[in-house]
């Protein structure tokens, strides 16, 4: 097939960036023609050989504006005719599938408690986008489901495929040098170790994590902070600050725990990340990956207060977990079943007898 992928960049980064870098590769690797739109390009991030890159120039533009200039652009300069299928991972009208991370009106009504006049723009982009496309792709069923709640999208047009994982990168092999990889990046042995890996602190529910933490025996309990700069340096002595890293599946493999109490998450990937290396977790049940957790991967947070996260810290070092060796492949996570969902779907939706 000769298919378009539209982004806002192709690089390392976010839950949707690390998104589109699989589907290129996974498309490419099943021997499609791809088109990648987007206005930003890492130049150290390899581009298969059968995939073209289009860079949308924007830079007159400030860059509150640019996701709107890109929309007006691609809507100017993409043929949907030149191609067989075109998938969208952002807002604009000129795309088969869309591809949706998260809603917009339940992210912002959840993070900043209501709506704002800002979100007018970015609202009214989703609902035209939601309402033109023929298929929309949900990463969890709780995403499906504020769709069709806030956009009146009927339901038979939304189908929930969760976002997948680099298997050759996630596994659970990796986690038999647990011991190496803990003196590595000086997790202390004889704690119990805590990985909250986050690239928005405020959502992710850094700051209830924090307040745990000062409930749990210092002596007994470790927490390590990855991602983005953690906007204060004089943490409790069992606290430490990584920052970003570029090899998380092997910070996975060397802790004992993976938490994300979110306030709010459409999904969550480190979640699924953590499990393919073996690690279990304690995800709030207000983030979407919470509904592949079952009593084998960890524990799902009812209570959100800081007193509840102690809670299921403590619980979940008194449990004994087994988390599957092939749990990405027996959850379809993997990008080759997710491209070939895509594909599928597409096929039995959208192109019929055209392939």
């Amino acid at each position: 097939m000769k298919i378009a992928l539209i982004h806002y960049r192709y690089a390392r980064g976010g839950g949707m960036d690390s998104y589109l870098v699989d589907l290129v590769h996974g498309f490419a690797k099943q021997g499609d023609s791809v088109d990648l739109w987007v206005y930003e390009q890492s130049q150290d991030l390899p581009v298969p050989e059968n995939v073209r890159v289009h860079q949308v120039k924007l830079r007159y533009w400030f860059r509150p504006f640019r996701k709107i200039a890109l929309h007006t652009q691609i809507v100017r300069d993409l043929r949907m005719s030149d191609y067989d299928l075109v998938i969208g991972v952002m807002r604009t009208a000129k795309q088969h599938i869309n591809i949706n991370g998260g809603a917009h009106i339940s992210f912002a009504r959840n993070v900043n408690g209501k709506l704002r006049h800002t979100d007018a723009i970015p609202i009214f982009f989703e609902w035209r986008t939601f309402r033109q496309v023929q298929l929309i792709i949900a990463n969890s069923m709780k995403t499906a489901a504020e769709i069709e709640k806030d956009y009146g999208v009927p339901a038979a047009k939304i189908h929930v495929l969760y976002p997948p994982t680099n298997a050759a990168r996630f596994n659970i092999s990796v986690r038999t040098e647990k011991v190496e990889l803990a003196r590595k990046f000086g997790v202390d042995q004889n704690k119990f170790s805590i990985l909250f890996p986050s690239t928005n602190h405020k959502v992710k529910g850094l700051g209830p994590l924090l307040e745990a933490f000062s409930l749990l025996p210092r002596d007994e309990y470790e927490l390590l902070i990855a991602g983005a700069p953690a906007g204060k340096t004089d943490f409790a002595r069992n606290v430490k600050y990584l920052g970003y890293n570029a090899e998380m599946e092997q910070l996975y493999a060397a802790c004992d725990l993976t938490v994300l109490p979110s306030h709010y998450d459409a999904f969550g990937l480190v979640i699924s990340e953590s499990l393919a290396c073996g690690t279990p977790v304690l995800v709030s049940k207000t983030s979407g990956a919470s509904e592949l957790v079952d009593a084998e991967h960890g524990i799902i947070l009812e209570n959100l207060t800081p007193r509840g996260i102690a809670n299921g810290i403590i619980a979940a070092r008194q449990r004994s977990f087994k988390v599957d060796e092939h749990f990405l492949r027996n959850h379809g996570l993997t990008v080759e079943q997710h491209v070939s969902a895509i594909r599928a779907l597409a096929v039995k939706e959208i192109l019929g007898d055209r392939i």
